[in-house]
């Protein structure tokens, strides 16, 4: 079993790591084994062709053992209501993007999410 944690100064990264069933430790400096993790979508832009709620109040249903329906109202005054694509970034689990339902019709079945990640290169 390995497990690791990062101590961070001013001068330099460590990763230490617990190698082996024994528990021998070893500590390595920060390398090509550990990069620095970091959120790449916390400048992104994203996009969606089809919220929930856009043309007006709109009822889905959560699927879970018991299914709890709900409204959503990009318009509406209530924040509650509004599932905007922009919720899919912002770490706040009392909101979310909510897509339309299939009751606005069966183009709705496939919606395209744009993540514009601001860089180039390899992820």
């Amino acid at each position: 079993m390995t497990s690791c944690f990062r101590e961070l100064s001013s001068d330099v990264s460590w990763q230490y790591c617990q190698i082996g069933p024994h528990g021998t430790s070893k500590s390595l400096k920060n390398s090509g084994l550990f990069p620095s993790t970091f959120n790449v979508a916390a400048k992104a832009e994203i996009f969606v062709n089809a919220t929930c709620g856009e043309d007006g109040p709109e009822t889905f249903c959560k699927p879970s053992e018991s299914s709890r329906c709900a409204v959503c109202d990009s318009r509406s005054p209530d924040p509650g209501k509004r599932h905007n694509i922009s919720h899919a970034l912002d770490s706040n689990p009392s909101r979310w993007w909510q897509s339309p339902t299939l009751a606005r019709g069966d183009n709705y079945e496939y919606v395209t999410i744009i993540l514009d990640l601001k860089q180039d290169g390899s992820i």
